[in-house]
């Protein structure tokens, strides 16, 4: 799932862990209408504090508790991933999403993998077809509407844009709004 900067894309991901937590457990899932079949486990793979990334680094302790899950999951469990692998260059972080999606398809676990890497979301038809499995990997998107964030999902290809300006702007730290302050604070 991509889109922009607080577009949704997390909390989304935690409604479906949630959703799925209560309908499993016999509570009221907040939706107006939910079919699921129940899963073994649900993963997640969020930032972790960075404390808890010293002795590995970022990237290392990300990698390790990737790894655990996949050590761990079944094509009947829920994984949920928030940003996963941007603790490194764009490039090198790519190529690692590329495989673990790849794995993910071939695996068939019900998976949500939210980021900003809209390259990775593009040529799913390729990967469908390249890679064994009873699923399929879809893009996501969080929408857009009038130039403000929706909030609503759609099945679509990726933007290619997160609207990150938008939120540069908003806290002030174009290169416009830094020069204004820069010399506003010397004058």
């Amino acid at each position: 799932m991509t889109g922009p900067n607080r577009g949704g894309k997390t909390t989304l991901t935690q409604a479906v862990g949630h959703a799925f937590l209560f309908a499993q457990n016999g509570l009221y899932a907040p939706a107006e209408k939910m079919t699921f079949s129940p899963v073994d486990c649900i993963y997640t793979h969020f930032p972790a504090d960075e404390n808890k990334t010293v002795d590995l680094g970022r990237l290392g302790e990300e990698s390790k508790r990737m790894s655990e899950i996949f050590a761990k999951a079944t094509n009947e469990s829920l994984l949920l991933f928030n940003e996963s692998l941007a603790t490194t260059s764009f490039a090198e972080g790519l190529y690692i999403a590329k495989d673990i999606v790849k794995a993910l398809k071939y695996l068939g676990a019900r998976t949500v993998f939210n980021t900003h890497m809209h390259e990775l979301a593009m040529n799913l038809d390729e990967l469908n077809t390249q890679i064994d499995g009873d699923s399929n990997v879809a893009s996501l998107i969080t929408g857009i509407h009038e130039g403000k964030r929706s909030y609503k999902i759609f099945i679509a290809p990726p933007e290619g844009v997160s609207y990150a300006q938008d939120i540069a702007k908003k806290y002030g730290v174009t290169f416009d709004q830094l020069m204004n302050r820069i010399n506003g604070e010397k004058n």
